[in-house]
């Protein structure tokens, strides 16, 4: 999808009837003269906006700031005479050629723009504020889930079977009161090749059996069909096999022919993404919040 500042043309050319639109006719018109395909008119950022509109609405608020785009009333945006100006003289609008003008400026000294935004390169304008906040914060959550997977290749192996086991808990399974002691990790001996087990309910009739591997490889074929002849010994359907490694592609295809057997498997990389969805072994950190003018509320 183009950049964010490639978005400031096509607004322009989309007003340049001088008609009043609104952000939302506008971010349409714009989709549709740059020929989004439904699969680029989907992508949507962290917070949930469909990222062209995104780009759309903020193109349309640095237009504004640089006195290229006018409100007219409520939500009802109009081109101005240097906007008309500006897409008569400028092929290509970037940031930079926006600050020619004072307005602009005194806009990026007042947002907090740093000097490098503001005065010199474009290409930190290639996303919206909204996109840089998701991208600082993927990197933020790369970092953790790496330091997720460095732990737990060096933790005991009794220790993580009890990290897995918290896992399923926080996700629900076998419910969060250990006086019922709906879900135990197994003796260090092992109970069969069972790791852990989580009750779905106190009597134990639906019970689900864990068996947890810390690999740094893969986990093979034998693995699965050992782990099936231990469900097998429980009279259940039910397991869950947890790695920190991966799963060969003969393992996954023994889980998939496994007749009546409902076996899921976690590898590492999908492991360290739920501790972190869930809640384990993780702690909140700090909470930003952002605020957006409620357009609603201005409206009659």
């Amino acid at each position: 999808m183009q950049k964010f500042y490639e978005f400031f043309n096509p607004v322009l050319e989309v007003m340049k009837d001088e008609k009043t639109y609104s952000r939302a006719d506008v971010s349409d018109k714009v989709a549709d003269m740059l020929k989004l395909t439904h699969e680029q008119r989907s992508v949507k950022i962290k917070s949930g906006k469909h990222t062209y509109i995104d780009r759309t609405q903020w193109a349309m608020t640095y237009l504004k700031q640089a006195g290229a785009l006018s409100i007219e009333s409520r939500n009802q945006w109009k081109i101005t005479k240097r906007g008309l100006d500006l897409l008569k003289s400028e092929k290509t609008i970037t940031p930079k050629t926006l600050k020619q003008f004072p307005e602009f400026l005194e806009f990026t000294q007042r947002t907090g723009m740093r000097k490098t935004d503001a005065q010199t390169d474009v290409s930190i304008d290639s996303l919206t504020p909204e996109e840089m906040i998701d991208e600082a914060l993927a990197k933020l959550d790369g970092k953790v889930l790496q330091e997720l997977k460095d732990l737990l290749a060096s933790v005991d192996p009794y220790h993580f079977e009890k990290i897995c086991k918290d896992l399923l808990v926080a996700m629900g399974y076998g419910g969060s009161s250990e006086e019922l002691n709906l879900s135990y990790v197994t003796k260090k001996s092992g109970d069969g090749g069972i790791d852990a087990i989580i009750k779905q309910d106190p009597l134990g009739i639906n019970t689900i059996y864990v068996q947890a591997k810390r690999y740094q490889g893969e986990v093979r074929e034998k693995d699965i069909r050992d782990f099936l002849g231990a469900l097998a010994q429980k009279a259940t359907q039910n397991g869950v096999f947890i790695t920190t490694g991966r799963f060969s592609v003969d393992a996954l295809r023994a889980i998939e022919i496994a007749n009546n057997m409902n076996i899921i498997p976690i590898d590492g990389n999908q492991l360290v993404k739920l501790m972190a969805q869930h809640g384990v072994g993780v702690e909140e950190q700090k909470i930003y919040k952002t605020q957006k003018v409620d357009i609603q509320y201005f409206e009659e």
